[in-house]
């Protein structure tokens, strides 16, 4: 089902848009984490299935494969970084800490008494921990009672201090808070609360990283427009479907379920 959005408008990116979320602060995180070893050089591969495209009535399905982003196993390797990154600059902003410095450790010995929490139900967490690591400061990750032990396992072999709660993931994010609260820690979470926003949008300027790649695509092998942007968030992929008429769309639901069953046979 389709709803139509009420508040479309067809003119340029305002300036109070472009400070949440803008091309320039995604270009500038690209640059940053080609100096981050947790992601793999080079743009992921988009991936056109002509067969689904086919069978849906689409004229264009692409695939944006980020199983193979990093050795973290997921896109969030793009924004927990980013996010701890640009913490770091606020909070020393006297001290001209680069970016690249920073991933490579160089100012780790000024940074021992920073600690860096979220909750997460897995990848969030285990990018964070991993970034704390390489940077050099502390990382407290808090995980709920559904979060399994492989997950807990992953964020922990990257030096993380686990704390466990019962409860849900809503519980974890309060119990997160509270404890940087008490403690002088500082959230560094995907999720967005009354009165927490910033860091979301620094997590967001790192996810950019996929859309700005795409845009590159474009240049080469050009998109017809419309398109649909859906994530396929567990199985690592970016969805791009192009419409053939508007009678024949379907629902990115149905998109979405049909790429999470095609996924294991990308790489045949």
């Amino acid at each position: 089902m389709w709803v139509a959005n009420s508040n479309e408008q067809r003119s340029s990116y305002p300036p109070e848009l472009r400070a949440i979320l803008s091309i320039e602060a995604t270009q500038e995180s690209r640059q940053w984490l080609a100096h981050w070893r947790g992601i793999r050089a080079g743009a992921t591969p988009l991936w056109e299935l002509p067969t689904l495209a086919a069978r849906l009535g689409m004229r264009k399905v692409y695939v944006k494969d980020e199983s193979v982003r990093s050795t973290l196993g997921s896109f969030k390797a793009l924004g927990a970084p980013i996010a701890l990154i640009r913490l770091i600059q606020r909070l020393r902003k006297d001290a001209g800490l680069s970016a690249e410095a920073l991933f490579y450790g160089q100012h780790r010995n000024v940074l021992q008494d920073l600690t860096a929490i979220t909750a997460t139900d897995g990848n969030h967490g285990r990018a964070l921990a991993a970034a704390a690591r390489d940077i050099g400061c502390g990382c407290v990750i808090v995980l709920h009672a559904h979060v399994s032990s492989e997950r807990e396992r992953a964020i922990a072999e990257h030096g993380a201090r686990i704390v466990r709660i019962d409860g849900d993931y809503d519980d974890s994010v309060r119990h997160a808070a509270e404890l940087a609260a008490t403690n002088g820690w500082h959230v560094v979470s995907d999720t967005s609360y009354e009165g927490y926003e910033d860091i979301p949008r620094d997590v967001m300027q790192g996810y950019g990283t996929i859309a700005a790649e795409v845009i590159d695509l474009r240049t080469l092998r050009p998109l017809d427009a419309p398109t649909i942007l859906a994530s396929v968030r567990k199985d690592g992929l970016l969805l791009l479907a192009e419409e053939r008429t508007v009678a024949s769309m379907t629902s990115v639901q149905t998109l979405v379920d049909a790429c999470k069953k095609i996924a294991p046979d990308l790489a045949k």
